[in-house]
């Protein structure tokens, strides 16, 4: 009850300081009694209000928060350039691995290509010599010769044979241009003796089919 009745007595003390202070505010010009009085503005004012704060004190917490605040986005700014850096960095490194990647893949692709080249090119040499041998060999093979028969050899069969080295071997092309060239049907005059002629192209065509195979 004692401690009420103190606070409410110091309230109306300060409330009565603070009337004179408002007065002396007034005056244009202060003693310097009156100047010591001014300063005690403060210190009633918080006894009316815990809470008061004066200008000043405001404008100190004011520049205190703002020197805080100015901090806080300096060490941001400092944080997201550190990321910026290693984020650079992270990616510098990472082009210079693909990059580096990139040429193995190119210098393996290159080596592939050689190789493949190199094979085609074997192939190539080899397949070119296995076809002309096979050239030379079926030229030899069905290469004209006159072998002793028991039979001489006909007219008909030396006309095929020559033929058939003209058209390079090609046995069914061969037959055809015979087979039109003795056909009953031109030859009208002697279609017996023309299909005699057509047997002996189907048995010259066949010995040399048995030949080749």
């Amino acid at each position: 009850m004692s401690t009420s009745h103190n606070s409410s007595t110091d309230s109306r003390k300060a409330e009565k300081k603070l009337r004179e202070i408002d007065k002396l505010k007034q005056k244009s010009v202060h003693t310097k009694e009156e100047i010591e009085k001014l300063k005690t503005e403060t210190y009633y004012r918080r006894i009316v209000n815990p809470f008061y704060k004066s200008e000043e004190e405001k404008n100190e917490e004011f520049i205190s928060a703002e020197c805080k605040r100015k901090e806080i986005e300096e060490l941001k700014q400092r944080q997201y350039a550190r990321h910026l850096e290693k984020e650079k960095r992270r990616q510098q490194k990472n082009n210079k691995e693909r990059e580096k990647k990139e040429k193995e893949m190119e210098k393996e692709r290159e080596k592939k290509e050689k190789e493949m080249e190199k094979e085609r090119a074997e192939r190539k040499k080899s397949y070119s010599e296995r076809e002309k041998r096979e050239r030379e060999e079926k030229r030899h093979r069905f290469e004209f010769t006159i072998k002793p028969q028991i039979k001489p050899v006909t007219n008909l069969e030396i006309e095929y044979y020559s033929l058939l080295k003209k058209h390079e071997n090609n046995n069914d092309k061969t037959f055809r241009v015979l087979s039109k060239k003795y056909h009953p049907d031109r030859n009208l005059d002697n279609k017996e003796w023309a299909e005699n002629q057509q047997k002996q192209l189907l048995e010259i065509r066949e010995y040399i089919r048995g030949e080749v195979l």
